[in-house]
């Protein structure tokens, strides 16, 4: 399972710093925009200036804003890895999928409480689902367990679909989203607020491995 450190900031300070912070892991971050509408919280993230701050990193965006047909655009001639959008947020999600040139670049995004059959006649044109175990714009929040039930559901659907679960995620519950079927995880404030990223990484790793013995 991949680890995506998750990158929520108020300001361009705060950003930089979060990037800085978990640097050193090498991993692809995961970039939160909120717009204050679509979610109660407003983040600051730039896509030009963020591909600044990656400098080299891979990192993808995450889209918490009403009507993203106006930013997946602007975000995916970035360098941006892939961009999420919530299902939610928009009417047109037909159309915002249709104009992608790249489907591998594109996916939605699924709060705890939307069901699958939501997103079910958009499975055959996405790549990847981005799967909220939180209520999303807040970091901090605890996992919410029933989203194992959910994700082993869109992994029965559409076995070879790239699951992504974002909220939540300590090293007691990450080997269950593994088993539940989810392909990565999206990991913030363990991570960006630990006193020690490496070491914060490496429990999150160790209990992972507990998934490779049963097997």
């Amino acid at each position: 399972m991949e680890i995506y450190p998750s990158i929520l900031a108020a300001t361009q300070d705060e950003f930089a710093r979060k990037v800085e912070r978990v640097r050193c892991l090498g991993l692809t971050i995961h970039v939160d925009l909120a717009d204050g509408i679509f979610v109660p919280q407003r983040s600051w993230a730039d896509p030009l200036l963020v591909e600044e701050y990656a400098d080299g990193l891979k990192y993808g965006a995450h889209l918490m804003v009403d009507n993203p047909e106006h930013e997946v655009p602007i975000w995916l001639v970035s360098g941006t890895e892939h961009v999420y959008f919530h299902t939610e947020s928009t009417h047109r999600q037909d159309l915002i999928l249709r104009t992608v040139n790249n489907p591998h670049r594109i996916g939605l995004a699924l709060n705890p409480h939307t069901p699958v059959s939501d997103i079910a006649p958009f499975l055959d044109h996405i790549a990847s689902v981005l799967v909220m175990s939180v209520e999303p714009g807040r970091s901090g929040q605890d996992f919410q367990p029933d989203i194992l039930r959910k994700i082993r559901t869109i992994r029965g659907l559409c076995p070879d679909l790239h699951i992504v679960v974002d909220g939540g995620i300590k090293p007691h519950n990450i080997a269950a989203v593994a088993a539940a079927g989810a392909d990565a995880a999206v990991v913030g404030s363990s991570l960006t607020d630990s006193p020690d990223p490496v070491q914060a990484f490496r429990e999150l790793n160790t209990a992972l491995q507990t998934i490779k013995q049963i097997n």
